[in-house]
């Protein structure tokens, strides 16, 4: 069964993204180490973030540690650039992931 923190976090992440979400971002996914209250956020951008991208994560960052009821001691914060086909690498719980696939694209 999941920690009730663990779920706190990936809603209020899902929450504080709404809005902040460019299109080149392709996932976002964190982890939560309980014994030390530490949130790894990472985000898989498709190419060079832009400077307002990176601001936007550092709100949604903001955003959650102030509306948690849980203090968290650290967060660290790591930016990938995954161009595709390449497949990002995740942390454990995925809280976005873009639809690559062309199946579910319409047709240009």
């Amino acid at each position: 069964m999941r920690e009730i923190e663990e779920l706190e976090i990936r809603v209020a992440i899902q929450i504080a993204s709404l809005g902040m979400i460019s299109s080149d971002i392709r996932s976002i996914s964190f982890d939560f180490v309980k014994e030390f209250s530490l949130l790894k956020f990472r985000v898989n951008f498709s190419d060079q973030p832009h400077e307002q991208a990176l601001e936007n994560m550092s709100c949604i960052l903001t955003e959650v540690e102030a509306g948690l009821p849980i203090e968290l001691k650290k967060i660290e914060e790591e930016y990938l650039v995954t161009p595709v086909p390449t497949r990002p690498v995740n942390l454990s719980k995925v809280v976005y992931a873009r639809c690559e696939s062309s199946d579910f694209l319409p047709l240009a």
